[in-house]
């Protein structure tokens, strides 16, 4: 599972990355995850969006037919670099359900739904 995922990203600003984080809040989508029984669907929902100095916490829950499952929480830090912005998407706490470049193609499929004319690919993969 990848842990740590950092992602170039065209067509948006830092301030328009952080409004869409804000917007995140109680957005849920169903994905599938590989557990031991097999890969199952399941529903992730963002239930909090917290600043910390530079970057954003966000807790997702994880819930399925079967019940709930631990969830996760990712740290989003960004930074302008010239023409493009810098994007780190790094799983804090979790068993690891959820890869962080998995998050954060969610994350920024939710800014390009509004703006299409963003563009991202990654970088690095830790």
């Amino acid at each position: 599972m990848v842990k740590k995922a950092v992602f170039s990203v065209t067509g948006c600003t830092k301030a328009e990355l952080e409004a869409a984080l804000k917007r995140a809040l109680g957005f849920s989508n169903v994905v599938p995850i590989e557990t031991v029984n097999g890969v199952v669907s399941v529903q992730l929902k963002v239930r909090s969006v917290v600043k910390s100095s530079n970057c954003w916490e966000l807790k997702l829950s994880l819930t399925h037919q079967g019940g709930w499952l631990w969830g996760e929480t990712f740290e989003v830090c960004a930074e302008e670099d010239g023409s493009a912005l810098q994007v780190a998407f790094s799983r804090k706490k979790g068993v690891g359900r959820i890869s962080a470049d998995v998050f954060g193609f969610w994350i920024l499929e939710i800014i390009k739904s509004e703006n299409p004319n963003v563009e991202a690919s990654i970088t690095h993969r830790f």
